[in-house]
């Protein structure tokens, strides 16, 4: 992730290096001001890292999973301005897979992530407010997550090309729209609100996919309010 003032935090882990984790913070030059390796206590199980971003109080969230051998576990750490650990938490879905594929701050300080087929809410110190399954088969797993800007509303792209309307108090979803038919539909990779000039937007990337054969189509971007109605 690249800060305001241009410094970039990089973080690595993979299932190979068992229950490492390793983050870096460099300068706009790419000099290293810091640099360390956390070991994180998941019961001798490996850990890898998905995403990451910079929070409002100048520290850092490192999301992936705890990898069990049989299951995968979504994984939050916590670090400060300097790279120390402030928390790191596991959640437990009790489900067969579960990565952190998206993962944001509100302007509240809680956190909200999306693993694979659950979406959850935490607060500032790692503990679990809610987490809502979506276990529709046809609507996909979840990987990007955005949020509008007076915390009013969520929303969940899916691969399958729905999106979700959450609410962020309590996780219930409050609406949905497809976008796509039977022939050919949207992967939904990545979200972004955007109030630019006053107006709200979100901005969703993904391809095109023909659904009789799974053959890629295009890449393509959208661009839908609030209500799923689409600007272009």
């Amino acid at each position: 992730d690249v800060r305001s003032d241009g410094t970039i935090f990089v973080s690595t882990g993979n299932t190979s290096a068992n229950s490492k984790l390793s983050a870096l913070l460099l300068d706009s030059s790419g000099n290293i001001i810091w640099e360390y390796t956390y070991e994180i206590d998941t019961q001798n199980s490996s850990i890898a890292e998905e995403r990451a971003i910079a929070t409002s109080d100048g520290g850092f969230l490192i999301g992936g999973y705890v990898y069990t051998g049989n299951k995968n576990i979504p994984l939050l750490v916590k670090l400060d301005e300097n790279g120390t650990v402030l928390w790191d938490n596991n959640y437990d879905f009790e489900s067969s897979s579960h990565r952190v594929k998206g993962l944001i701050e509100s302007s509240s300080g809680d956190f909200y992530f999306v693993s694979d087929y659950t979406i959850a809410k935490v607060s500032s110190d790692g503990a679990l407010v809610w987490s809502t399954s979506v276990s529709d088969t046809y609507s996909g797993y979840l990987k990007s997550i955005a949020i509008d800007n007076d915390n009013q509303k969520l929303y969940v792209p899916l691969v399958s090309g729905k999106i979700l309307k959450v609410n962020p108090s309590d996780g219930s979803i409050e609406g949905s729209k497809v976008f796509g038919n039977r022939r050919s539909m949207m992967n939904m990779d990545y979200i972004i609100f955007s109030n630019e000039s006053g107006v709200d937007k979100l901005f969703i990337a993904g391809n095109h996919v023909a659904t009789f054969d799974n053959s890629l189509d295009t890449y393509g971007l959208i661009c839908i309010d609030q209500d799923f109605i689409p600007y272009w």
